[in-house]
């Protein structure tokens, strides 16, 4: 390519309009690419599936503009409790409080946004199989509408669910632990207002664990692992539910299912310009309790990093896939540890995950409430204590970001700081004057002073307030972070 030419953007195919499908299609659209998605069923899915949204997922929600939607139909829940042989022990969450919605409500809002944003949208489109896998060269083989046909594709996202077909035409091992035992789990309405609103419960003990958690419209699902493979989930439900004080009646039942549990992983998340997302590339029990927002943040990184290589005159998008696949992998699989631990004690029900344990090394000065809140929103506890700013994430819709801005690194201007001219990037920041900016994980608004913000939303640099105001060196520091969030070497 010729110097200063634009390599043109790259087709992309995401496959499967779940959540986390909706949401890579839109963030990739939004900055510009074309972008077909393709969907097996001719229309939603009812039920509520994975209903819980938390901060990291929520700030996806405004990265592309939909966020407002979503908290207008969901319930937030500000409190987690956990209850052990009659030991209760209560989490705040205060500003990691969860929203929970059905599933196919959100997907609703999340492919109308789509839409919006230009994504082609393909229903009763079955993908077969695949051919090739070197980006720009790359045949899907589908029946839409009873015909066969092929499409080309630069780049394909998989988001096509635990069976994928994509992860399978690639021959790419998907290994992990499935449980025997069974799950019920139910939704009905408490008319009564027996149960709490404002907080998750999880019961544990000797009657086996059971979950409450609260759904707008005065909904209440249970959840409780069955043990006997040949139990009655409903009379299981209810008599465990009066083990633990409730009258173990319901309401007019909204949703039921039964269900077998796995936790998996595939062998690797990614293969030439292909790539793979949220049950394409990971399954998880409810015991996790984040299996839709590990999709969610799947989606935004790999959005990103498709994003990020088109700044560059000659883009490898190969790279940029396996720069996401190990990033994510190694993320995704420490927490699957953790969640297939937990949901070993809960069928075996033996006591407590204790979400305010030492289980993982907590930080001075940080009270075991606040980790165990962090935990439970999938936010490392480290690094989030003592008022850290670097390595945390902020929240975009103190920022106002479009997506279509995504592929550069930002600069955040916080307080009414003069920016110097910056020097020594050979990538233009966007630059933004922020009077109030919160980070996620922190309680209290971030302190003045200029950030560095890398695509994905995590702050690599930052100089307060009394740095900025006699640094002789400061617009060449800025310039070196922003060179270095961007990837960009030169």
């Amino acid at each position: 390519m010729t110097e200063g030419a634009t390599a043109p953007l790259p087709s992309v195919v995401v496959v499967g309009a779940g959540p986390s499908g909706l949401v890579a299609a839109s963030l990739l659209s939004g900055a510009g690419l074309r972008v077909r998605l393709l969907e097996r069923l001719r229309a939603r899915r009812e039920g509520t599936r994975a209903p819980t949204l938390w901060p990291r997922a929520m700030n996806v929600m405004d990265l592309i503009r939909c966020g407002r939607r979503v908290r207008d139909v969901a319930h937030r829940v500000d409190n987690l409790t956990f209850v052990d042989d009659g030991n209760r022990t209560r989490v705040p969450l205060k500003d990691l409080a969860c929203w929970t919605l059905p599933q196919y409500q959100l997907e609703e809002i999340l492919e109308n946004r789509a839409r919006e944003l230009g994504v082609t949208i393909s229903r009763d489109t079955e993908v077969g199989s695949l051919t090739g896998s070197t980006p720009g060269n790359i045949s899907l083989c589908v029946r839409r509408n009873g015909v066969d046909e092929l499409v080309d594709a630069d780049v394909v996202i998989a988001a096509d669910g635990a069976h994928s077909a994509v992860r399978k035409s690639l021959d790419i091992d998907f290994a992990g632990h499935e449980y025997g035992s069974r799950f019920g789990l139910v939704d009905f309405v408490d008319e009564a207002g027996e149960y709490a609103r404002d907080t998750v419960e999880t019961y544990t003990g000797e009657p086996g664990t059971l979950v409450v958690v609260p759904l707008p419209g005065k909904v209440i699902r249970l959840v409780a692992p069955l043990g006997d493979r040949d139990a009655e989930s409903l009379q299981v439900i209810r008599e465990r539910l009066e083990r633990y004080g409730f009258k173990g009646e319901f309401g007019d039942l909204s949703w039921r299912s039964v269900f077998y549990v796995s936790v998996k992983i595939a062998e690797r998340f990614s293969n030439g310009g292909v790539a793979l997302i949220g049950d394409a590339a990971h399954v998880q029990s409810p015991a996790g309790g984040r299996g839709m927002n590990n999709a969610i943040e799947d989606a935004m990184s790999v959005a990103l990093h498709v994003i990020s290589a088109t700044t560059r005159p000659d883009p490898d998008y190969a790279h940029a896939l396996s720069d996401y696949a190990s990033e994510r992998r190694r993320f995704v699989e420490a927490e699957l540890g953790l969640i297939q631990r937990r949901t070993d004690r809960w069928v075996s029900s033996s006591s407590a995950d204790d979400e305010a344990s030492t289980e993982e090394a907590r930080p001075p000065g940080l009270p075991a409430e606040r980790r165990a809140a962090l935990r439970a929103a999938g936010i490392p506890a480290t690094g989030h204590g003592g008022g850290a700013v670097v390595g945390t994430e902020v929240c975009w819709r103190d920022i106002g970001i479009e997506p279509d801005a995504l592929g550069r690194p930002s600069v955040l201007v916080v307080g009414g700081l003069e920016l110097p001219a910056i020097t020594g990037s050979t990538v233009a920041p966007h630059v933004y004057e922020v009077a109030k900016l919160h980070l996620i994980g922190r309680p209290e608004p971030a302190p003045n002073g200029i950030y560095v913000v890398r695509p994905d939303g995590t702050v690599p640099a930052f100089w307060p307030e009394r740095w900025c105001r006699d640094r002789p060196t400061l617009a060449a520091d800025i310039g070196t972070a922003c060179r270095q969030a961007s990837g960009h070497s030169g």
